[in-house]
């Protein structure tokens, strides 16, 4: 809470909680006394279910008074949608090289980090080579370099959530956003969001692409444009508790659906063509049914 500032800070409790999110809160804290004690009071409403609740922050439960001090152009919390991978990572490498080269931010005083862990492979990588190309040197603590390797001096770091946990850094760069509504790891990433935002002493820079990453920044823009106050319908409790259950039944539910779809690709093309031709609507369904998830990606 004394790490980061009001509105980061804020933040990370929104997108952890899913305060605004499109499809309800994935948790909650249920009583008065555990929203005192991370800091809010309440101004309205009651903690029962359907209630319209107002929580405020007041300013002096966050002593981090960054706000105040820095007098320059850079906004403490930036989300940024764009339409490809390579955009994201040029614009990242762009934004570190910047911080380091124009603004004199010290390499060991930043952090990239992911919620999700799978695309720290695809991700971190790259984001390193790009930033070498711009003579910026980073570490990828647990990928070929030492696990413990943290603000080592002059050196950018490039992490899971995970490993950065217990770490901070005054500037923190959250790539692949768009997980933040993963369909069967909408809590676990929603933690992860919380802790990689929670890093960062001063500024936050969210990233992510296509339609996932523009619903995630409109839930973002949602929360800021309400600090110091959160406002949202107190979720049915019961159903809250029923979310690992949901979960794990949608997480067995992808796995059916990965043997089904393995299962079309291993098979004799033969053997697809004449099922094609027994029914052939049956493809034009399973070409729509394809188009229409791709355009929720």
């Amino acid at each position: 809470s004394y790490r980061c500032p009001q509105s980061v800070l804020m933040l990370a409790h929104a997108l952890g909680l899913g305060l605004y999110s499109d499809t309800g809160c994935v948790q909650m804290l249920e009583d008065v006394e555990s929203w005192n004690a991370i800091g809010y009071i309440i101004e309205s409403g009651q903690l029962i279910a359907d209630d319209s609740v107002v929580m405020m922050r007041p300013e002096e439960n966050s002593p981090n008074q960054i706000s105040h001090i820095y007098g320059g152009q850079q906004q403490l919390i930036t989300s940024m949608v764009f339409e490809t991978f390579d955009d994201e990572v040029d614009w990242v490498t762009a934004s570190i090289a910047n911080d380091i080269l124009m603004e004199k931010v010290a390499p060991e005083t930043i952090i990239v980090t992911s919620i999700s862990t799978a695309s720290v492979s695809r991700y971190m990588p790259l984001i390193q080579s790009k930033l070498f190309d711009r003579g910026v040197r980073s570490t990828i603590p647990g990928y070929g370099n030492d696990s413990s390797a943290f603000g080592e001096s002059g050196v950018v770091t490039l992490s899971t959530v995970t490993r950065a946990k217990g770490n901070e850094a005054n500037v923190v760069y959250v790539v692949g956003f768009g997980g933040l509504n993963d369909y069967v790891r909408a809590v676990d990433n929603r933690n992860k969001a919380f802790t990689a935002i929670s890093r960062s002493k001063a500024w936050v820079r969210i990233t992510g692409t296509g339609k996932r990453m523009a619903d995630a920044k409109a839930e973002i823009d949602r929360i800021l444009a309400d600090l110091p106050r959160f406002r949202f319908r107190f979720p049915n409790m019961a159903l809250i508790k029923k979310l690992d259950a949901e979960t794990g039944k949608r997480r067995r539910e992808v796995a059916k659906l990965l043997d089904s779809v393995n299962l079309i690709i291993g098979s004799d093309s033969q053997a697809i063509a004449t099922l094609l031709a027994s029914d052939p609507k049956l493809g034009q369904v399973l070409k729509k049914r394809i188009e229409d998830a791709e355009r929720d990606i």
